[in-house]
């Protein structure tokens, strides 16, 4: 094998090798973009936001049951309830 062929192999498996990495990549990128989840997480962050609290616990609630092990889905229906039972409160004049 000559020396020019020999290089011509190592360019070649390199290039499968970045184009295998890049596949790996955009596939995970596109596992974690589509998990079933991550709709209602977005739609409880923009309730939230909104100050629909009611709403958004029930969101953030789907997201969590969806996706059970996920603690920033955990965090965002625990701040919701908080936040949907002290404006209860204030509505009731308890708070």
């Amino acid at each position: 094998m000559t020396p020019e062929h020999w290089w011509q192999g190592r360019r070649e498996a390199r290039i499968e090798g970045w184009i295998a990495v890049r596949a790996a990549v955009l596939l995970c990128l596109l596992v974690i973009a589509c998990t079933p989840a991550r709709k209602p997480y977005k739609d409880g962050a923009r309730q939230a936001k909104a100050g629909d609290y009611d709403r958004a616990v029930l969101s953030f609630s789907k997201a969590l049951n969806a996706d059970p092990g996920n603690a920033e889905y955990r965090m965002a229906l625990d701040r919701a309830r908080f936040r949907a039972e002290s404006s209860a409160a204030v509505i009731m004049g308890i708070g």
